[in-house]
């Protein structure tokens, strides 16, 4: 959680209390429910997006969903 909070500005009870369009608003929560039910069943490969730092700055990142 450190790093993740060194990256966004945000602190962990604050990132805790987000959603992922919060974090990652190129991902619409359809696509995440779909991330989710394929990373609950079988190995999800890595995939670029935005995240969006607390001063709205946006950059990119890799996320592995687990």
């Amino acid at each position: 959680m450190a790093i993740a909070s060194s990256h966004t500005g945000r602190s962990g009870e604050e990132l805790r209390s987000l959603t992922v369009t919060d974090i990652a608003p190129s991902i619409p929560p359809s696509r995440f429910r779909r991330i989710q039910e394929v990373a609950s069943s079988q190995r999800f490969r890595p995939f670029e997006t935005y995240i969006r730092r607390h001063d709205a700055l946006e950059f990119p990142a890799e996320v592995t969903a687990t």
